[in-house]
């Protein structure tokens, strides 16, 4: 009975810690992906090299993943970036 208990202990916690490595992988992933790609024209800072690209740096990361989910989508139009919203 103890070592039926340990082993639903054990599924539990694998179950609920397994979202957190895949939230890290993923956070690891976005962060490689936003030096490749982002950064080329909105900064390694998320301040933009030009004044008809909008900074990245300061807005809300929930505002910055709708975008990104627009643009993929295509209910928001921008043609350098929808090409871009992977």
């Amino acid at each position: 009975m103890k070592t039926m208990t340990l082993a639903v202990l054990a599924s539990v916690l694998v179950a609920w810690l397994a979202p957190v490595a895949v939230q890290a992988a993923d956070l690891e992933a976005g962060k490689a992906e936003a030096q490749a790609v982002c950064a080329a024209c909105h900064g390694a800072n998320g301040i933009s090299v030009a004044d008809s690209i909008p900074h990245l740096a300061g807005q809300r990361a929930a505002y910055l993943e709708s975008q990104r989910k627009a643009l993929k989508d295509g209910t928001r139009k921008n043609a350098v970036m929808n090409a871009m919203a992977v």
